[in-house]
């Protein structure tokens, strides 16, 4: 199955929207790097390449991975699995494939920005070094952005209308405009936050975004296996 999710997840308007992307982040990575001011202490220097690239990954990627699980997940791009699926069993393995290669090309777009600021950091300058902060940053990315596409991935299963990813962008924004707010810390159980700051911190910690993820995982396979088959 893994095969045929590939062929439907990484349809060519995913594949444009991730290029784009990807174009549009190397030159803000190039842009961040030369604007630096080389004059400042090193440490300043490295700090402020860094902060300026997660105020950018944190809303860009975020955002990606909804819409490429999003615009993969439709009643129409899954039609497939009425020629492959005749019993509940079958339906869960289907889900539970499709997830897990939706997890795989989140961390492989994560891999491929991690690399570019790696890249773009020591080749476009003397100063920079690979740092674990650096590290923890990308995978906290990886997680909540997951985060973010399983619980898309519930709503347009629920709703079947593309237009639900206006609700997980707009709670991206508004948590990242009204980051210090009661609001938002209220609303960081459901949907962590990335915090700023030159060693970035996951709101309520890793683990209870890992938890969260199992429960969106959770909810999709009740459902697919509550379904009936038809």
């Amino acid at each position: 199955m893994g095969i045929l999710h590939l062929k439907y997840i990484l349809n060519k308007y995913n594949i444009i929207t991730i290029l784009v992307i990807m174009v549009i982040y190397l030159f803000s990575l190039l842009i961040n790097i030369l604007n630096v001011q080389t004059e400042d202490v090193v440490e300043v220097i490295r700090n402020t390449y860094f902060y300026n690239v997660t105020l950018i990954l944190k809303l860009v990627v975020i955002i990606l991975i909804v819409f490429v699980i999003a615009l993969s997940s439709t009643n129409y791009q899954e039609s497939y699995q009425l020629f492959i699926i005749s019993s509940r069993k079958e339906r869960v393995k289907f889900y539970l494939s499709k997830i897990l290669v939706l997890f795989i090309i989140t961390t492989l777009i994560i891999l491929i920005l991690f690399t570019m600021f790696i890249l773009v950091g020591l080749i476009g300058s003397k100063w920079f070094v690979i740092e674990e902060k650096h590290i923890s940053f990308f995978v906290f990315l990886e997680l909540n952005s997951f985060m973010y596409g399983m619980f898309t991935y519930n709503l347009i299963k629920l709703l079947n209308n593309l237009f639900v990813v206006i609700i997980p962008c707009f709670i991206v924004i508004f948590e990242e405009a009204f980051m210090y707010s009661e609001l938002t810390k209220v609303i960081s159980y459901v949907f962590p936050i990335i915090e700023n700051g030159i060693n970035p911190t996951m709101s309520y910690g890793i683990i209870h975004v890992i938890i969260l993820i199992i429960c969106y995982i959770g909810i999709g396979l009740m459902r697919c296996y509550t379904l009936d088959i038809k």
